[in-house]
C-alpha cells in the first residue's frame, strides 16, 4: 500500500472519530478521551519496560566489552585490545542511535501533556461558565453538579501540570544525557586514529579508559531516568482510570 493510501486512510479515521465524539454527549466524549489516553498510557508502559529492559542488556553487554579490553591492554595484547576496541565502538554508535531515538520519544510526551493541559484550560473556563450559569438561572442540585465537575477537572489541571513539568524535565535529562555520550563518542574516534591505543601505560590507552568508564555511568544514569519515567506512566494511567470513575458519576 502506498505512503498516499495510507495517510488517507488515516485522515479518514481521524475525521470519523473527530464526528463520533461530536455526535455524542460531552460527558461520554470526555469518558472516550479518558478511554484513549489509558490506551495511551497501557501502549507507554510496555514500550518503557521493553526499552528499560533493551537498555540494562545493552549496558552489561558495553560493560563486559569493556572489562575485557581493559583485561586485554593490560596483559599487553594489543591486537585484541584493538579488536575489542572495535566491537566498542560499533556498540556505542549502536547505542547513541537507540538515544537519539528515545529522546525524540521524550519530547513528543512533552508535546502531548501540553495538549492535554490546554484541554484542561478549556473544561476548566467551561466549567466556570456553567457554574455561573447555574446558579443564576438553575437548581441547587444542578448548582452542586457543577461546583463538583469544577473541583474534578481543576484536579485533572493540577495533575497534568505536574505530568508536563517532569515530562519537560526528563526531556531535558535525556538530552543532556545523548549530548554528554556524544561528546565522549566523539573523542574515543580521535583517540583511535592515535598510535598506541592498545599499550598497557600509554596515554591514549589510559584517557580512553576513563571515558569508558564515564560513558558507562551515563547509561547507568539513562537507566535510572527510564524507571522513573515508568513509574510516572503508572501514576498517570491511575490519574486516567479516576478521571474515567469520575466522569461516570457525573453522567
Amino acid at each position: 500500500m502506498s505512503s498516499k493510501r495510507i495517510y488517507s486512510l488515516l485522515a479518514v479515521g481521524l475525521a470519523a472519530g473527530w464526528f463520533i465524539l461530536a455526535a455524542v454527549p460531552p460527558a461520554q466524549a470526555q469518558e472516550i478521551r479518558n478511554q484513549a489516553e489509558k490506551q495511551k498510557d497501557r501502549s507507554e508502559i510496555r514500550q518503557d519496560r521493553r526499552a528499560l529492559a533493551d537498555d540494562a542488556e545493552d549496558l552489561d553487554r558495553l560493560s563486559d566489552l569493556v572489562l575485557e579490553w581493559d583485561y586485554l591492554r593490560a596483559a599487553g595484547n594489543e591486537n585484541g585490545a584493538n579488536d575489542v576496541r572495535n566491537e566498542i565502538m560499533a556498540e556505542i554508535r549502536k547505542d547513541l542511535a537507540e538515544n537519539k531515538t528515545q529522546s525524540a520519544k521524550a519530547r513528543g510526551e512533552t508535546r502531548r501533556a501540553q495538549r492535554e493541559l490546554r484541554s484542561d484550560r478549556r473544561e476548566v473556563r467551561k466549567d466556570r461558565a456553567e457554574l455561573a450559569e447555574a446558579k443564576e438561572t438553575g437548581s441547587a442540585r444542578e448548582a452542586n453538579e457543577a461546583v463538583r465537575e469544577l473541583r474534578d477537572d481543576r484536579h485533572d489541571r493540577r495533575d497534568d501540570r505536574r505530568d508536563l513539568a517532569d515530562d519537560k524535565r526528563d526531556a531535558a535529562n535525556a538530552v543532556d544525557l545523548l549530548n554528554g555520550k556524544r561528546e565522549i563518542a566523539r573523542e574515543l574516534l580521535e583517540i583511535q586514529k592515535q598510535p598506541g591505543m592498545g599499550e598497557n601505560n600509554g596515554v591514549p590507552g589510559a584517557r580512553t579508559e576513563e571515558l569508558l568508564r564515564r560513558y558507562l555511568e551515563l547509561s547507568r544514569q539513562e537507566i535510572d531516568l527510564g524507571e522513573r519515567e515508568l513509574n510516572e506512566d503508572h501514576r498517570e494511567l491511575r490519574e486516567d482510570r479516576r478521571e474515567t470513575r469520575e466522569d461516570r458519576r457525573q453522567r
